[in-house]
C-alpha cells in the first residue's frame, strides 16, 4: 500500500502540508462540515475520498457546466487537454462523452 506523505519527506518537508492542513480542517471544524476538498493531487484525492470527504478534482469542476448546459462536453474536454498539454497533469477523459458526467 502507498503511504501519503503529508508530512513531506527528508528532502522535501513541506510538501504536501496544504493537503494535509485541508484534510484537518475539514474533518475535525465543524463550520467546514459538509465542505468540498478540490485537488489535483492524485494521492490526496485517492485519500480524501477514503476519507469520506467530498473530493473533486478540475475534471469534476468542469462536468458541473456542462450538465447545466452553461458549457459544452467539447469546450470542457478542449479545455480540459489545453491544462493538461500546458502541464498541469490533471485528469483528462479519452473521450469527450465523458465530459456528460
Amino acid at each position: 500500500m502507498r503511504r501519503a506523505w503529508f508530512g513531506g519527506s527528508p528532502d522535501r518537508p513541506l510538501r504536501h502540508r496544504g493537503e494535509a492542513q485541508t484534510c484537518h480542517v475539514l474533518q475535525r471544524w465543524s463550520r467546514f462540515a459538509g465542505s468540498w476538498w478540490v485537488t489535483d493531487d492524485r494521492e490526496a484525492y485517492r485519500f480524501g475520498k477514503r476519507q469520506g470527504l467530498t473530493t473533486l478534482d478540475t475534471m469534476d469542476l468542469l462536468t458541473r457546466p456542462v450538465a447545466d448546459g452553461d458549457l459544452s462536453a467539447q469546450e470542457a474536454h478542449d479545455l480540459l487537454w489545453a491544462m493538461n498539454d500546458a502541464d498541469r497533469r490533471i485528469r483528462v477523459p479519452k473521450h469527450v462523452s465523458e465530459m456528460l458526467g
